[in-house]
Parts: C-alpha cells; structure tokens; sequence
C-alpha cells in the first residue's frame, strides 16, 4: 500500500519517512525477503513467491523514497550501516 501511496507524491515520501524506524525497517525487509526469495531448499514454492512480493514492494517504496525525497541519502547514512560479521 505505501509503495503504490508513495509513488509520485512527495508528501506520502516525507508523511512515511518522519518515522525513525522506516527506512531500516524496508530495508530490512528487503535483504531478507531476497534472502528467503533466493534460498534454493525452500520447503515449498509458493513460500518463495510471497518473499519475492515483498522484495518488489519494499525495493519500489525505497526507489520511491530515494526519488522523490532529498533527505534520504543522509538518512542512509544515519540509519542503515553496515555491520561487520
């Protein structure tokens, strides 16, 4: 829903990324979702179908993001490091 919300309007982009939490929570979802989606002894199929929904849904909100809202290369930064294993 925030994905199709986001797409075009640059105030749903900032309504959405005032929350601390929301670009690392999608980004979150999406390294994972594409980690369970590409995970070759998934027990079954349609398992893998709704992670590779939700890697789409949650990489368009984050191109929604970056395209419509300035701040966000500074939020990147801010919120999503890296963290060495």
């Amino acid at each position: 829903m925030l994905t199709l919300l986001s797409h075009g309007d640059l105030a749903w982009c900032e309504a959405t990324l005032a929350e601390e939490y929301a670009l690392p929570l999608v980004a979150l979802v999406a390294v994972q979702s594409q980690s369970n989606w590409s995970d070759v002894n998934a027990p079954d199929p349609p398992a893998g179908c709704d992670y590779f929904d939700l890697f789409c849904l949650s990489l368009g909100l984050l191109m929604n993001w970056a395209t419509m809202c300035g701040k966000v290369p500074g939020l990147c930064l801010q919120h999503c490091k890296l963290v060495p294993r």
